[in-house]
């Protein structure tokens, strides 16, 4: 629920955070991260203007095509660290690239199409702002849906399998302990 901070009226974030804070789960290091993200987020040096999405409008919410530009350096050089005759030879190519990008925009021409599931979440997201904006649906059913829209249950997994791979070491050891205890 605190990403979803990210995304309900500016107005509404401190009383819906307290929300969030009187609402959270009893587990291991959540007042560790809650602590990060208020002194982040509320008393540190990121404004909420800059980080509420509430009213972005035809602005990206996310750096995500800063990250796909970096992901595809990295797998274009394939090392860590690769001498400056492999780097000047990416940067040129990537200058070209950018280069045509830039001059099919004075033109006017369309860029690649958005992915299929970026469209329906924005459509949603926007369908769910305009009814808690005209009063429809409540602050709560809004974050629900917009939790939805966002889908973490990849995180989820992941947060599980870290889980069962933390106990099933925890098993090993305390075997190894037991086996030590025999000799």
């Amino acid at each position: 629920m605190v990403c979803s901070l990210a995304l309900i009226p500016t107005d509404e974030v401190n009383e819906y955070f307290e929300k969030v804070l009187s609402m959270r789960p009893d587990i291991p290091n959540t007042d560790k991260f809650m602590d990060y993200f208020v002194g982040t987020y509320f008393e540190g040096s990121f404004d909420l203007a800059m980080w509420n999405h509430f009213n972005t409008k035809d602005t990206p919410r996310t750096n995500n095509n800063l990250e796909g530009y970096n992901y595809k350096l990295n797998s274009h050089l394939s090392i860590a660290r690769p001498d400056i005759y492999k780097v000047v030879a990416k940067f040129k190519v990537e200058e070209v690239d950018s280069s045509l990008k830039y001059i099919r925009a004075l033109n006017n021409e369309r860029p690649p199409p958005r992915k299929k599931l970026y469209i329906i979440n924005d459509a949603l997201l926007l369908n769910q702002k305009k009814m808690l904006l005209d009063k429809d649906i409540s602050i709560d059913t809004y974050v629900k849906y917009t939790i939805q829209v966002l889908d973490f249950s990849k995180l989820e997994k992941k947060l599980k399998d870290k889980q069962i791979d933390e106990d099933s070491s925890d098993e090993s050891d305390s075997d190894e302990l037991s086996s030590s205890d025999d000799e």
